[in-house]
């Protein structure tokens, strides 16, 4: 009984280590996808990636400034972080507060003048911007890129 109990165990940390895994590779997707319209160049886009890379393996991390080729708004910026914290998930830190403070440190010019409140209102006005929220299915971390 012992040896099953361990064989399930350990299935079950593989499972858990395979989706996010497949989670965060959704995620820079996403991240590609959506701000490569946005950002300076290729190279500020692979910088992008990396930083959401590092983000999505500690909600702690602390990004470097990304450079915008087209201002977007707080509001994009909200909605885009929104919708890659939505599938890293709360119950893993990635709470209103983390994601304010990943916004602030990457996008510090846009954000500068919004206050640590305001910035946590991740889903005001979810269909409006260039970047709007995409609510994940139910137990699900894949994105409705179109």
């Amino acid at each position: 009984m012992g040896v099953v109990f361990v064989s399930a165990k350990i299935v079950k940390i593989q499972l858990i280590t395979t989706r996010r895994k497949d989670t965060i590779a959704a995620v820079l997707d996403y991240a590609r996808y959506t701000m490569s319209p946005f950002v300076y160049d290729n190279e500020e886009l692979e910088n992008l990636c990396e930083e959401v890379r590092h983000w999505s393996e500690e909600y702690t991390y602390t990004p470097i400034q990304i450079r915008l080729k087209q201002r977007l708004t707080t509001l994009d910026l909200r909605h885009f972080v929104w919708n890659i914290g939505e599938r890293l998930g709360t119950k893993n830190g990635y709470n209103g507060y983390a994601h304010a403070d990943f916004i602030r440190a990457m996008f510090p010019d846009v954000i500068k003048d919004i206050e640590q409140d305001s910035i946590c209102n991740f889903k005001f006005q979810p269909n409006k911007g260039s970047i709007v929220i995409d609510e994940p299915d139910e137990d699900d971390y894949h994105f409705h890129i179109k």
